[in-house]
């Protein structure tokens, strides 16, 4: 992150180059950016991998409770074929949805297209609700085949999506015993809506299935209309410790804060007329993407000025736990840029009293 003052000649104008940062809700969800992938190769261990090259597979099972709707395969020779996402009536005339991008979306993917089902052609409205073959609202589940994880503790479920939805509950399940009974770990209820085409999802299940032999996970679409499009599902073992920081932040905007009279205080910028340096109030969040809790976690910041001299430092007052899957919001205090032209870096990075198996994804430097 930078953060520029640029001098304006005939009137104050700011410079709204505003930051983006890749969403990471509460509980079980942890939605990585590319600065938090695992390694791959080498340094994990893929116990169990389905990328739908060659469609949905026989042992996966696909089931939606009408006995009509189902999850559908997207490839090079089907109809419609991998460049077709939803084609369900919500849609411009003559359009069809953007595909997912996945990293192996030219070999195919997977979509549940409610809105197709339940209204393929006529215009979007409730009063055309269950025209379709198949009228919501569905329950649609595509489940993995047993999976085997006696010889894996730390372990974690990872998959990307692209997902939509109007009135439904997304989610994933586990099932410890072979598929009898299911438990949910995700869902997509908190995220940004509709999802980024290539949302990357990693969720940590040694805590409920590792050590097992007969691991199995769903994916449950429950509701009305839009789609859920999935890809790259990878059973993989994760790290013992493995602490992240997503969500960097020098601002602190909450358009639903009381304390903010007209909702926009303290977005996040890139840069400012010097007449309005910020104050700048340091956060990020944490999350465990090992196997054990990570304990004494803190927020580190550094600012540097235009001769990357350091001006600024501080750290967390209290150190967290952070729990595999949870992750926690860490704060390290303010600081007040000084009216000065110039180009100043911002540099944050968490600590932890716990070892830590990956260190590159703990720190946010440009």
């Amino acid at each position: 992150m930078r953060l520029t003052f640029i001098l304006l000649t005939s009137m104050v104008v700011l410079y709204a180059q505003a930051q983006t940062t890749h969403h990471t809700p509460g509980g079980t969800i942890v939605h990585l950016d590319s600065r938090q992938q695992l390694p791959a190769g080498g340094n994990r261990d893929v116990i169990f991998q389905e990328d739908f090259a060659d469609g949905i597979p026989t042992d996966w099972l696909n089931a939606e409770s009408n006995g009509i709707a189902h999850w559908e395969y997207r490839g090079l020779n089907t109809t419609p074929n991998l460049e077709t996402g939803t084609q369900g009536s919500c849609l411009p005339a003559g359009t069809t949805g953007q595909p997912i991008q996945s990293p192996t979306q030219g070999n195919g993917f997977v979509i549940f297209d409610s809105n197709w089902w339940d209204n393929p052609d006529l215009p979007c409205t409730p009063a055309n609700f269950g025209t379709g073959p198949a009228p919501g609202p569905h329950y649609a589940t595509l489940a993995s085949p047993i999976i085997d994880l006696t010889n894996y503790y730390g372990v974690g479920l990872e998959f990307y999506q692209y997902y939509n939805g109007y009135d439904v509950h997304a989610s994933v399940e586990l099932s410890a015993d072979g598929g009898i009974t299911w438990f949910e770990i995700y869902n997509n209820d908190l995220i940004n809506n509709p999802s980024d085409l290539n949302d990357h999802v990693l969720l940590p299940i040694g805590q409920y299935v590792g050590g097992l032999s007969e691991v199995k996970f769903r994916f449950v679409f429950t509701g009305l209309y839009y789609f859920w499009q999935i890809d790259d599902v990878n059973v993989i073992e994760i790290p013992e410790f493995d602490i992240a920081i997503t969500e960097p932040s020098y601002g602190d905007f909450d358009i639903y804060d009381p304390a903010h009279p007209t909702g926009f205080e303290f977005m996040e910028y890139s840069r400012y007329p010097y007449q309005m340096a910020p104050l700048l109030k340091f956060s990020a969040t944490a999350v465990n993407n090992g196997v054990y809790e990570n304990y004494d976690v803190r927020l580190n910041v550094e600012i540097k000025d235009p001769t990357n001299n350091v001006i600024h430092s501080a750290q967390s007052l209290e150190g967290l736990y952070v729990w595999p899957g949870i992750p926690q919001e860490v704060r390290a205090g303010t600081f007040q840029n000084p009216s000065v032209l110039g180009e100043y870096s911002v540099h944050q990075y968490l600590t932890t009293s716990s070892p830590e198996n990956l260190t590159d994804n703990n720190h946010d430097t440009t």
